[in-house]
């Protein structure tokens, strides 16, 4: 379905013809509004989805799609489009035209099919003639010459290569269960036995679609996550990851934001329950995250002093700092410091890493506002991503040394995709990698040419995916697509 949402959460109306984001209540989903040419002026809605209320012949504007989940918050809802109107029907469409396409084995028994009636055929012939000239060409014989023939034809036909092959291909079945894998069509066996090129999504399949801890960057320093020893300014900045953090996990439930439920669960490990510490160190005030300041502050009373605890992006974190601390001290922040924050979050990113930067304020008691997110103190960074699943790397070497070529296709960012590729092996060189706006105005003549060099397609579209598999179809090989992308 596609969405015209009027929530509390908006505070602004569509006035002009300028690129606006919007946030949707605590779970943040922006959303670019896009003018169209007509006026909006005094239109009862705070959050516009749907393109196709700002005009149904253009629906480039936006695409909602369904299955997006907005976990909290109240709306208003308009539906626009249902069913095979909307874009997941759209992509169900572009499913529906594929053509079945015989299997290999299809296409060898079609070929063993045809060679044997025309070598029947002419056996049959070349019987039937030296039959008449026995005959010295008596065409009373005629029938006689003629039943020899056909029975011979008869009996040349292969009537158990059907049976054969049913059995060859449920033994194949069989085997594939035991594997826990499950054949819905008998003919897939075969074909998944002649693919030599895989397409995978990344999240879930190649990854645990769950994010993890990977770094924290404190007192000037790298360390791994596996290497965290709590004491010091580590301990501040864990804490510090709870406190300004609005989610949970009970009894292995997360409930939340991925990254935020990332950083809970590194506590956890460390004998530091969520619930623990926010109840030794109360919230008293916050001020929720949004996509245009990208921080999330909250007060809390940590060793009798009110203290604001701020997260967010690096860059917009800079901005807002002017001291550091280091060890026991906190000192004035530098240029040279600055640096090599800066570095390290470069560094983290080229490592296809998501990075968070902590800092804090003393102030008195008081309702937070936006003018207290300024003059910060540096704690520390903290990396997180989503890790390969231990199985992907022996698979893809797996995958190789058998000839097949795997190659990733996902929505995710190009840099964290390319990360992800490098450590389980589909990607050599930076040089294989693209994005899918590079496809988006290629012909099939030159994305056919365009895939054989590409091992990684990161912010693909729907569409884009069913492009790539055709272009490897055409060039003659055989193509797997699996994943839930």
């Amino acid at each position: 379905m596609v969405f015209a949402l009027k929530s509390d959460a908006f505070k602004e109306w569509l006035a002009d013809g300028e690129m606006r984001k919007y946030t949707f209540d605590a779970k943040r989903a922006i959303v670019a509004l896009k003018w169209n040419g007509i006026d909006m002026q005094g239109i009862d809605f705070d959050l516009l989805i749907a393109a196709y209320l700002l005009d149904p012949a253009d629906t480039t504007n936006f695409n909602h799609f369904t299955r997006r989940f907005d976990a909290d918050g109240k709306a208003n809802a308009i539906v626009t489009a249902v069913g095979m109107s909307t874009e997941i029907g759209k992509i169900a469409n572009m499913l529906s035209e594929q053509e079945d396409e015989l299997t290999p084995l299809q296409h060898k028994l079609n070929k063993v099919g045809s060679a044997i009636g025309v070598i029947c055929l002419v056996v049959c012939v070349v019987v039937f003639l030296m039959e008449m000239i026995t005959l010295n060409w008596d065409w009373s014989k005629f029938a006689d010459a003629f039943k020899i023939a056909v029975s011979l034809a008869v009996a040349a036909i292969p009537e158990g290569l059907a049976t054969v092959v049913t059995i060859v291909l449920s033994i194949g079945v069989t085997k594939m269960s035991k594997q826990n894998a499950i054949v819905k069509k008998l003919p897939a066996v075969e074909t998944l036995g002649s693919c030599n090129v895989i397409c995978s999504d990344k999240t879930g399949t190649l990854t645990q679609n769950k994010m993890t801890v990977e770094d924290y960057y404190v007192d000037e320093k790298r360390i791994h996550a596996s290497d965290i020893i709590i004491e010091g300014n580590v301990e501040k900045l864990l804490t510090y990851s709870i406190l300004c953090n609005d989610s949970t996990n009970t009894d292995g439930k997360e409930i939340g934001d991925p990254t935020e439920t990332a950083l809970i669960n590194l506590g956890s490990k460390f004998g530091r329950d969520a619930l623990e510490v926010r109840a030794l160190y109360e919230r008293k005030s916050e001020i929720p995250f949004d996509s245009d300041r990208k921080l999330m502050s909250t007060a809390h009373v940590i060793d009798g002093k009110y203290t604001m605890v701020v997260k967010g992006a690096v860059d917009v974190l800079l901005g807002r700092m002017d001291h550091i601390l280091i060890g026991n001290t906190v000192r004035e922040m530098s240029a040279e410091d600055k640096q090599k924050i800066e570095r390290q979050n470069t560094e983290f990113s080229k490592e296809g890493l998501r990075v968070l930067g902590f800092a804090y304020k003393n102030l008195e008691e008081k309702e937070l506002d936006l003018e207290d997110e300024n003059n910060l103190i540096f704690v520390g960074l903290v990396s997180m991503m989503d890790p390969p699943r231990e199985e992907s790397a022996p698979a893809v070497a797996e995958c190789i040394k058998a000839g097949i070529k795997p190659i990733m296709i996902t929505g995710d960012h190009k840099v964290t995709a390319a990360a992800i590729a490098k450590r389980i092996g589909i990607l050599k060189d930076e040089s294989e990698a693209c994005e899918g706006a590079v496809i988006e105005n290629m012909s099939d003549e030159e994305l056919r040419d365009f895939v054989e060099g590409i091992s990684v397609y990161a912010r693909v579209s729907p569409e884009h995916k069913i492009r790539i598999v055709r272009a490897w179809q055409d060039k003659g090989n055989i193509v797997s697509m699996t994943g839930d992308g």
